[in-house]
Order: C-alpha cells, then structure tokens, then sequence
C-alpha cells in the first residue's frame, strides 16, 4: 500500500521535502510580511499539522495556513 511521507511507506526514494517560493495570496496584517510556499510531500492532514506544528514555532510567525492541493504537495502562506 502507499502512504505519505509521514505517515506510510514511500513510493519512491526518499529525497528532502522542497519548495519553491510564489507571491503571497492575500495581504498579510498590517506590519506583517507574508509568503507563499509550496511543499511536497504534504499530503494528509497529519502532514498539514506537521508542518503547521514546526513553522509556528519558529519566532516571528503569526500564521500558518496549509492548502492540501492533489499530488502529493500543499500550499503553504506564512505570516
């Protein structure tokens, strides 16, 4: 059976998640800078709360928001 990244056995060799940054989807709070990133290997909501869980705690982050988009990969805005 296959899996996600996180969460099953891998269907292909293991390679580090990438992304690749694009301009941010809506303005960011006053004072605030946004990005929008899209990462692969983001497939499930495990996935989704993973990489919410680890770029919240990073200082300066206001807001995480993670969009499960098909095939394997997720968009991604940090505020």
């Amino acid at each position: 059976s296959t899996g996600c990244a996180c969460c099953g056995p891998a269907t292909t060799a293991d390679e580090p998640a990438r992304s690749s940054a694009s301009s941010p989807r809506s303005p960011a709070p006053s004072g605030s800078a946004s990005a929008t990133y899209r990462v692969e290997g983001t497939s499930c909501g495990h996935c989704a709360g993973q990489v919410t869980d680890a770029l919240s705690q990073l200082e300066g982050v206001q807001d995480v928001q993670v969009q499960l988009v098909p095939g394997n990969a997720a968009t991604v805005t940090v505020t």
